[in-house]
């Protein structure tokens, strides 16, 4: 029986001049591995897995999504191999945190958007002469919200 899903770490390594690597023809390639020294490429062809995911290592959001692994890695990624993954997963759309995928939650637009709702509020409000000390609250927590919009999960 083979796994289902297989982490294999954080690989980094394109274009750093620590994994360059000059063959005796001249010729110029980047070892690219991860924190225990597989490298990548290797790692990619010997998988029994379907899909190969790159995960961003500072927001788990999804970085890329391939049956064939092609990828080039300027940053570090989570590299996972997986046999399944949601039918509208795509890349930039949803988070990965090695065992399940979620909706990907732009926390900075939802407090653009959340501020301005809240303004319309008011300004509605004044217009019909109402005094609203909520939204001034409802403005505060929506500002000092700091987190991913699962951990903590959005006040609103």
């Amino acid at each position: 029986m083979r796994e289902m899903i297989m982490y294999n770490g954080i690989f980094a390594g394109t274009f750093s001049r620590d994994s360059e690597v000059t063959t005796d023809d001249g010729v110029k390639y980047w070892l690219v591995l991860n924190e225990d020294g597989d490298d990548y490429y290797e790692v990619r062809n010997k998988r029994q897995q379907k899909y190969v995911l790159l995960i961003s290592t500072d927001s788990n959001v999804v970085s890329g999504i391939s049956e064939d692994g092609g990828f080039s890695f300027p940053y570090p990624y989570k590299v996972y191999f997986l046999d399944d993954i949601p039918e509208d997963l795509k890349v930039g759309a949803f988070i990965y945190n090695g065992s399940e995928f979620k909706p990907f939650i732009n926390v900075e637009v939802w407090k653009y958007n959340m501020n301005l709702q809240i303004k319309e509020a008011k300004l509605e409000a004044l217009m019909n002469g109402e005094q609203r000390p909520d939204l001034d609250d409802k403005k505060k927590a929506v500002d000092a919200y700091v987190g991913d919009g699962y951990n903590p999960p959005l006040p609103f």
